[in-house]
């Protein structure tokens, strides 16, 4: 995958990655491995049943070892042009922090934000078939980030919905202080329109409700 990205971007294409929040987290860093059976912490000591199903840092190998390529015209350049984290994985700590915790929903976006856009270590040495033997500073731009969000289908105690007063006030503090994402992007299209279980009185379009600050188009 990370050498496909390489020949991909060197042959002039817009070339992008989603991990989903665990496999790229600065929560659970220095800590790295290839499994995706693990349980955070925080809500394996609430759930009554096991959910094994994160990673640990996974996709931040791909950022160290193939995220610059180097060009024909254009020297060594970032390989991913955008990052897309999907802050809707089921039991996301994101959802800990905005249901258990009870962090407003803003701060919670603005602090993600921040973090995985400030210097993280990972160490890589664990994993020795990789051959990458090495700590290593991972980082995603605030100009390369785009925030996964969830729309109407999300909600329901277990992936993530966020309404989009929280998402616009968590954008523009972060905008004044110059380091906002680069924007945002959900899952799915299919479900616009629909109403959360967090808010079944009111249909959900988040299209045209990031566009009312985002100005896109």
């Amino acid at each position: 995958m990370g050498r496909f990205s390489q020949l991909a971007k060197r042959d002039g294409y817009i070339v992008a990655m989603a991990p989903a929040e665990s496999y790229l987290d600065p929560v659970t860093a220095p800590s790295f491995d290839l499994s995706l059976r693990h349980e955070y912490d925080e809500w394996k000591a609430i759930l009554p049943d096991p959910f094994p199903y994160h990673g640990r840092n996974c996709y931040a190998y791909l950022l160290a070892r193939y995220g610059k390529t180097t060009t024909f015209n254009a020297g060594d350049v970032d390989t991913f042009d955008f990052i897309t984290v999907q802050l809707y994985e089921g039991y996301s700590h994101m959802q800990f922090a905005v249901t258990v915790d009870r962090v407003s929903p803003s701060d919670a976006l603005r602090q993600f934000c921040k973090s995985i856009t400030t210097d993280w270590q990972v160490d890589f040495s664990t994993a020795l078939d990789l051959d990458f033997p090495e700590k290593r500073s991972i980082t995603v731009a605030p100009t390369r980030l785009v925030v996964g969000l969830a729309n109407g289908w999300a909600g329901d105690g277990k992936f993530l919905f966020l309404s989009s007063e929280d998402i616009r006030a968590a954008y523009e503090s972060l905008a004044a202080e110059e380091s906002a994402p680069r924007g945002f992007a959900f899952w799915n299209i299919l479900d616009e329109g629909r109403c959360s279980p967090q808010q079944p009185d009111k249909e959900v379009y988040l299209a045209k409700e990031l566009n009312t600050f985002m100005h896109t188009r």
